[in-house]
């Protein structure tokens, strides 16, 4: 469409260049053409325009595959298997790690982040079993009141103001509640590795570890079989500007096809093998130097 109009734009200049203008009656010739191609134009442009309001008014109806949404669910679930990963410590497997460096991270920048990583680490004691009161918080008086105020689910405002009253008196009070949580999980940790065990125990009364491995793969592969094919992601990626309409040109498709695939042997099964392999690539070479580094630690 866009070649048809930049074509008929060089024909209609091409046009008015040439057309005289040395009479009255000429003059009059080349306004009538030009009016005409206006007219002409605009009842063009409209037909366009309705057309566009029409396509779009489809692409807005289009929702995203309930069942991709049904499948990361169900994905999600899988990850309990990093529950029982045994290179992964239960510190880790708590995300204690992450949480901890994220309140060291924003210490006397965004207290509303501090409060967030706080809530998290509350919320990854809850749920190994461990309930934390402002009485965990034994270091000094400080951080069991800044800490009450905390498990009491009191504003971001709320806190701010406690905040402010125990900052001037002892500016220590984030890195104390940080070492103090650190000091939790050591007392709780035989109790946090007995969670897991247990909890791993329980999956296998009625299943194998393989079995939820299996389930991953396959359901990994679906999701990624329907987001390949669903209309409204798609579209999503073109209205994102994340694929542009010239890159689906059949004519460069065809290119890339001929670069990649003998003869007949391109096919979407071929071509999704081809995105697995290269993307292990990828993964190889993005974590080679400690691939490297394990093969010379271990010879």
């Amino acid at each position: 469409m866009k070649e048809q109009f930049e074509n008929k734009y060089l024909e209609f200049k091409n046009i008015i260049d040439i057309l005289p203008v040395n009479t009255k009656a000429n003059r009059k010739k080349k306004l009538d053409y030009i009016l005409e191609e206006e007219k002409e134009t605009d009842t063009l442009l409209n037909n366009i325009m309705n057309e566009l309001m029409l396509r779009i008014d489809e692409f807005e109806k289009l929702k995203v595959n309930g069942d991709i949404e049904i499948l990361e669910d169900e994905l999600e679930k899988c990850n309990i298997v990093n529950e029982w990963n045994i290179y992964n410590t239960p510190y880790e497997k708590m995300h204690l790690d992450y949480y901890l460096y994220q309140l060291h991270r924003y210490y006397k920048e965004d207290l509303s982040s501090v409060n967030m990583c706080i809530r998290n680490l509350v919320a990854s004691f809850n749920n190994v079993g461990i309930t934390l009161t402002k009485d965990d918080f034994d270091f000094n008086n400080y951080s069991s009141t800044y800490m009450q105020g905390v498990i009491d689910n009191l504003s971001d405002v709320e806190l701010k103001n406690i905040f402010e009253d125990i900052y001037w008196k002892f500016p220590e009070i984030i890195k104390t509640i940080e070492i103090n949580f650190k000091n939790i999980y050591f007392r709780n940790e035989k109790k946090i590795i007995k969670y897991y065990i247990d909890r791993h125990n329980e999956y296998l009364k009625n299943h194998n570890d393989s079995e939820i491995y299996d389930l991953r793969v396959k359901l990994f592969n679906q999701i990624k079989d329907l987001k390949n094919i669903d209309r409204y992601l798609i579209f999503k990626k073109f209205k994102d500007k994340e694929y542009t309409v010239n890159e689906f040109k059949e004519a460069d498709i065809q290119k890339k096809v001929d670069t990649y695939f003998v003869g007949d042997s391109y096919s979407y099964s071929n071509l999704l093998k081809l995105y697995n392999t290269l993307f292990e690539y990828n993964i190889l070479v993005k974590y080679n130097y400690l691939l490297m580094d394990k093969r010379k630690r271990i010879l």
